[in-house]
């Protein structure tokens, strides 16, 4: 028997199984009057199509709605942000994840999105 961490010879080692639950939910862990509702709302009251280019888009990048919505939220939330503190809101932050659908767009999805689909400097939404 080989000796590693975990056994010892003439020895199991027993992993226990916490019951916790750490499910988070958006309805009910963010709150009513979050700023992510507010763009979530508005973005989809808007014609997307003035503020993003759709039509270049390619069939394996990510959802140009999704995108234009978790940039907004950024920059509403916390002002200007870089596109690797918009990848780490995506994997740490609630009301990131339930945008991006669980997905987790890197910094250079993000870099390709704003160069590359976003018309100009968006000054006024909505």
């Amino acid at each position: 028997m080989l000796k590693n961490k975990n056994t010892i010879l003439n020895t199991t080692t027993y992993q226990p199984h916490f019951l916790l639950d750490f499910t988070c939910s958006f309805q009910n862990d963010v709150p009513q009057d979050d700023i992510s509702r507010s763009v979530i709302q508005i973005t989809e009251r808007i014609h997307i199509d003035n503020y993003v280019d759709l039509r270049n888009r390619n069939s394996f990048g990510y959802d140009g709605v999704m995108m234009f919505k978790l940039v907004l939220l950024a920059f509403a939330d916390k002002g200007y942000r870089s596109t690797r503190d918009l990848a780490d809101l995506c994997r740490f932050d609630i009301r990131y994840k339930f945008i991006a659908q669980g997905l987790q767009p890197s910094h250079s999805s993000f870099q390709r999105f704003l160069h590359d689909d976003v018309k100009g400097v968006v000054t006024l939404v909505g």
